[in-house]
């Protein structure tokens, strides 16, 4: 059974290796870093290799693996969704408010604290901070501020794609005041 755990976790790492085109030297931190999540959290070592393993096919560097992994593990661990849609969420949040790789664990805790006090799960936050995010962001609101927004909608019962495209529209149409509306506001 060790034989065969261990020859799964170095096939796993195989595959990080070949998807991140990685040195020797990348590949030591990202093995160190797999196997010590794999004994201090609910998932294996060779579980966080796949953790990793979605975060190189969605272009993180080895660095920003080691760096983002701990958070990645746990938005799964905590939302009880699988390491791929956990990967792809907080990744799509740390690239959507041009956040580095270390704060995955912030962007994790922002998003399970927001499925926790409202009435949405990951993956429908997921879909909606995908439609939200980019506009959101280019009018100044914060990913918190963002999440926030999406649970209160959730609350509502607008969720995923239907609350991330509401609030969209609404942040674009704010931005863009109507020629009546900027006469009643003195010019501005």
């Amino acid at each position: 059974f060790a034989t065969k755990t261990a020859a799964d976790f170095e096939e796993q790492l195989s595959i990080v290796r070949s998807v991140l085109l990685a040195t020797p030297k990348e590949m030591e931190g990202l093995n160190e870093v797999t196997k010590r999540l794999g004994a201090t959290t609910a998932f294996t070592a060779k579980q966080a290799g796949e953790g990793a393993e979605f975060l190189a096919r969605a272009g993180f560097t080895s660095q920003q693996i080691i760096e983002a992994l701990p958070g990645v593990l746990d938005a799964a661990a905590a939302s009880g969704v699988g390491l791929a849609d956990a990967a792809d969420i907080v990744a799509g949040q740390l690239g959507a408010f041009a956040r580095p790789a270390s704060d995955a664990g912030k962007v994790a805790d922002a998003l399970s604290l927001t499925t926790a006090l409202t009435n949405t799960n990951f993956i429908q936050l997921g879909e909606a901070m995908k439609f939200a995010a980019p506009i959101a962001k280019n009018v100044g609101l914060s990913l918190e501020e963002t999440a926030s927004a999406m649970g209160i909608l959730a609350n509502a019962g607008v969720k995923g794609s239907l609350a991330g495209t509401a609030l969209k529209n609404a942040l674009l149409k704010l931005s863009t005041p109507s020629k009546e509306a900027i006469k009643l506001f003195g010019g501005k």
